[in-house]
């Protein structure tokens, strides 16, 4: 529930926030890898946690201390998330070769915060955000099984949502920067 609660607020708020989008990308980051090494339950789960926690924290300070190095940075890790996260949603089996798709995405993420850093920051955290929402569909829904064609069907319409929401508010604060007093 957790990160699907963490996918909402980047759903809406990472460009706004992008400290939070950072912070969340590097929660997602030291969520993933530590869940490749640390197994089980109890004791295990709060050490994945922790390590997550302090990933995110890492991410977004340096994010308000760096911040186009840490866009850029998130926009690596979230590109390369996506990618991957779409490949196993789509059904893919990339194997022992799924760093290569990740590495692919990284560039393509890094690549739109350079040249698009607004749009980047709006792209990706409505993405990253969708993605993480359906990769934990199946902890909300419960015994529910979640078909491939209605997964597909929500990840659209949440990256449709997440985009317009975040355009929208980033049209109201250019028009607030550029109303007379």
């Amino acid at each position: 529930m957790l990160m699907v609660l963490i996918g909402l607020i980047l759903l809406i708020l990472g460009r706004r926030m992008f400290w939070l989008f950072v912070g969340g990308v590097g929660f997602i980051l030291g969520f993933w890898l530590t869940s490749q090494v640390v197994t089980g339950d109890g004791d295990a789960r709060l050490v994945v946690l922790a390590v997550a926690l302090i990933f995110g924290l890492a991410g977004a300070l340096i994010a308000r201390m760096l911040q186009r190095l840490a866009v850029g940075l998130a926009g690596f890790v979230a590109g390369g998330y996506v990618l991957t996260g779409l490949a196993h949603m789509l059904g893919w089996e990339m194997g022992s070769a799924s760093w290569m798709l990740f590495l692919v995405g990284g560039v393509i993420g890094a690549g739109l915060v350079a040249g698009l850093f607004e749009w980047a920051l709006i792209l990706l955290s409505t993405f990253t955000g969708a993605t993480l929402i359906i990769q934990n569909l199946p902890a909300v829904a419960g015994d529910w099984q979640v078909p491939m064609l209605v997964s597909l069907g929500i990840y659209i319409v949440l990256v449709l949502f997440g985009m317009s929401v975040q355009s929208s508010m980033w049209r109201h604060e250019s028009h607030s920067k550029h109303a007379l007093p």
